[in-house]
């Protein structure tokens, strides 16, 4: 139940008992140090007060409490994987939906891709997104810059604060060199591979095709051409949304992390040709038998984060022809009740997969935990209630899902972000 006080926050002394903070959550949590009952209080963003017991006495201008065993706050989560489209493709997707959708996942800090129209390959592009993203957005978003051929333009965009690291696409594979891959570790910055070696992929393709157009061996491969690529350099490296657990076989040879998303591990090539062009992604969705292999590495915590890969577009670009129509699934406010479908309420894998290990590929500091100093971001799960999937009820601008019809195990109660509620579950219920 949410409860708002008529007082303001910050009144009174951090030492004063009758401190009103900005918002106040009491029930059970969960993070580093296990599973308890608590209450977490925060004010200007950060978590200020953490109690493993439940003190009514702290006060909140916005306070939550929860008696419920089924209902259980997390760390905000984050999604490593987003592609939010806006400037020149705001038909596809605007940073308001795009993040108000991420909001209504559980998702409190995203990481958005460079593919833009125009890239996110110069400083002046970043500058102009980051500038956009601090007006318009919901959530914490940080960016993925997309690698320039002239190496000083990527030193400059290795300094920006919010510029997290560099994505590799195929298309961009044999520009790594012209990346300052020295200072990355310097900066705290990693790289993220897109992985289909570009010599062995086809850009028309079809979810007909995939064996011949985009095979398996092109992710492999990639891999490989990476590893040998920043051997030596110390550079952290991780390869994303891998659609086989043979992938991750590899990416373990050199070091390097590896998520996935749920379509790899949910769906397979026989769906996908049910599906048509709702099921058109790359890398592609692979065979039964990898997807079973994958769902399997998925539940016993092989990998070390789970993403999106929210890619969204317009109803007409996805009913095309087969070989023409855009590829890319929008399902970022899905992925945390369609992992559900796997882990089931496994909240030790819940959090190593959407929040511990996001934190640590990123290198990020004070995220992931509940802790004073720590960001005030908090995703709460109810693992009671049930999500029908609905296309008219999404919020993402385009309003399709391949996953339309599915009744998925878990909802999100409400989302946090730096002591704001982004998201509630009572906000929906009261428009139904």
């Amino acid at each position: 139940m949410l409860s708002r006080s008529r007082f303001s926050s910050f009144r009174c002394r951090e030492g004063d008992q009758k401190l009103i903070y900005d918002l106040v959550y009491h029930g059970i949590i969960y993070d580093i140090n296990g599973l308890r009952r608590g209450t977490l209080a925060i004010g200007d963003g950060v978590i200020k007060r953490v109690l493993s017991t439940i003190d009514y006495s702290i006060k909140g201008e916005t306070v939550i409490k929860n008696d419920k065993d089924y209902v259980i706050a997390f760390p905000g989560f984050i999604d490593m994987h987003v592609h939010l489209r806006d400037f020149n493709q705001k038909d596809k997707e605007k940073i308001e939906t795009g993040t108000k959708a991420l909001a209504r996942g559980g998702i409190t800090l995203a990481c958005e891709m460079p593919n833009t129209v125009p890239p996110l390959n110069s400083v002046e592009t970043i500058n102009k997104r980051v500038e956009e993203l601090d007006k318009r957005s919901l959530i914490d978003v940080l960016v993925f810059a997309g690698i320039n051929n002239d190496f000083r333009e990527n030193e400059i965009i290795l300094m920006h604060e919010r510029v997290i690291g560099f994505k590799v696409y195929p298309s961009t594979l044999y520009l790594i060199d012209s990346l300052p891959l020295k200072r990355l570790n310097k900066y705290n910055k990693v790289i993220v591979l897109h992985p289909e070696e570009p010599f062995m992929i086809n850009k028309w393709f079809s979810v007909y095709d995939v064996d011949k157009r985009r095979p398996l061996d092109a992710e492999i491969w990639a891999v490989r051409h990476l590893g040998e690529k920043i051997e030596g350099t110390g550079v952290r490296a991780h390869i994303t949304h891998i659609t086989s657990a043979l992938t991750m076989y590899e990416a373990r040879r050199y070091g390097f992390s590896v998520d996935t998303c749920p379509h790899y591990f949910l769906l397979d090539s026989l769906i996908a040709k049910v599906k048509y062009c709702l099921a058109k992604v790359l890398p592609p969705i692979r065979d039964p038998s990898i997807t079973a292999m994958l769902r399997m590495s998925v539940r016993s915590g092989a990998l070390d984060a789970i993403t999106s890969d929210h890619a969204p577009h317009t109803w007409y670009e996805k009913e095309g022809s087969p070989l023409t129509c855009s590829p890319g699934i929008n399902a970022g406010e899905l992925t945390v009740r369609l992992l559900s479908l796997v882990i089931g309420e496994n909240i030790d894998l819940l959090y190593k997969y959407m929040v511990l290990g996001p934190t640590r590929i990123l290198g990020l500091a004070r995220y992931g935990a509940f802790i004073p100093g720590y960001r005030g971001n908090i995703t709460i799960i109810d693992f009671s209630r049930k999500h029908l999937v609905r296309s008219l009820d999404l919020f993402t601008l385009n309003k399709y899902s391949i996953y339309d019809g599915y009744f998925l195990p878990c909802d999100i109660f409400a989302t946090i972000v730096k002591g704001r509620i982004v998201y509630s579950m009572k906000d929906v219920e009261e428009k139904a």
